[in-house]
């Protein structure tokens, strides 16, 4: 037998025990626990604490049960929602590229001679691919700064020159690529837009090697097999040209694939000097802009034209085209709205300042130092920028 205070001494152990598991695992123990007077003290106290340690090591299995089964479901939930986020990314790339080849068809059948760009800029790049439309070249890359129309006057050109072509102007892949070229093998004008990417891609430059080989049969592979080639072979000869249309190259002196791409290419980089520029943007502004009329459309390019210099950064169309926009949101503040991307670089502000100056040139570089702390290698890179070479052609090879 044990004493009273012995009985009390133990319900309080047994409520300490059910407090203790309650606040640890959120769970009740329940009435489990009993005195047995027949017992000692020692002998309860023995059966207590046992039956607390096969309750806590219970509780621990089914909590980790609990949390597997937890981290499972996530895992679940998780790959179902990357599943989801794939799914919908590969409908809205899906819906892009048909809305493009909506677009391009509607672009195509609207079209007239009159929305060419007519510029001396652009003499060249007409010349060389009027070559490819002819079949004098098979392959042509035109490198430019974006916004310079050069896009919207190529396709004027293919649209005069010949009587189909085809157009791919979003990001692909190699696949992507190669069923595009395999479904317009058969002597196409194929314009590629600055397709992001496709530089850095040695599957892609794989296989644009292979399609503008300059002696023999051309032929371009697909050498993995996939059922996304529905239903094409993995190999065809290939007879179309291309013209690869880009706002810049990578460095080729450790790309040795790049470099042997380029060395089949006629290759042609505009670069536009300020007064071109302005060429360019005024012949734009003569084409209409949503409810723009020709006074507007004027009255902007002649703002434009009188806030720029050749200090003026990143100026192309698509500057005309925000200060379209401004006008059309206020016209009351517009001009204010256009100054702010009107900016000049102020390195080119103070080169161009020293170059009217008529001072000598090694006076034009001191001054350049002390006004701007930069080298002056800096200021001949900087000069060498506002004074662009005329638009460079040559055929690479």
């Amino acid at each position: 037998m044990i004493t009273e205070s012995e009985q009390q001494y133990l319900a309080k152990l047994i409520t300490t025990a059910r407090e203790k598991i309650k606040e640890q695992y959120g769970v009740d123990f329940g009435n489990t626990l009993k005195i047995d007077l027949t017992k000692n003290m020692d002998e309860n106290k023995k059966t207590i604490l046992d039956s607390l340690k096969i309750e806590k090591e219970r509780l621990v299995i089914n909590q980790n049960e609990a949390k597997k089964q937890s981290v499972s479901v996530a895992r679940e939930q998780k790959k179902k929602t990357e599943q989801e986020r794939v799914n919908a990314e590969n409908e809205r790339i899906q819906k892009m590229k048909e809305d493009e080849e909506k677009t391009i068809k509607a672009w195509k059948e609207q079209f007239n001679p009159e929305m060419i760009i007519k510029s001396p800029a652009y003499f060249e790049m007409e010349k060389y691919i009027e070559m490819v439309c002819a079949g004098f070249s098979n392959f042509c890359v035109v490198v430019s700064q974006g916004g310079l129309a050069k896009t919207w006057t190529s396709q004027g050109i293919l649209k005069k020159k010949c009587k189909d072509y085809a157009y791919l102007n979003s990001f692909t892949t190699p696949l992507e690529l190669y069923n595009f070229l395999y479904d317009n093998r058969q002597g196409k004008i194929i314009l590629i837009d600055d397709c992001e990417g496709i530089w850095e891609s040695k599957s892609i430059v794989s296989i644009l090697k292979n399609a503008t080989e300059l002696n023999g049969t051309r032929t371009i592979s697909w050498n993995s097999t996939t059922d996304k080639l529905d239903g094409r072979t993995n190999t065809c000869e290939f007879d179309s040209r291309i013209i690869i249309l880009t706002n810049e190259i990578p460095d080729t002196d450790e790309n040795p694939h790049l470099q042997a791409l380029l060395n089949r290419a006629f290759l042609c980089r505009l670069n536009f000097s300020f007064r071109e520029k302005m060429d360019i943007i005024k012949e734009v502004s003569k084409k209409e802009f949503q409810s723009l009329n020709t006074d507007e459309r004027k009255e902007i390019f002649e703002f434009v034209e009188r806030n720029t210099s050749e200090a003026t950064q990143d100026l192309s169309i698509r500057t005309l085209i925000k200060c379209y926009q401004f006008y059309l949101f206020d016209k009351t503040i517009w001009k204010e709205l256009s100054l702010k991307i009107l900016k000049a670089n102020p390195r080119k502000e103070v080169v161009l300042e020293l170059m009217k100056s008529g001072r000598p040139v090694r006076e034009q570089e001191q001054a350049y130092y002390e006004r701007t702390g930069h080298s002056r290698a800096d200021f001949f890179r900087v000069k060498q920028e506002l004074i662009p070479k005329r638009t460079e052609y040559a055929k690479v090879a």
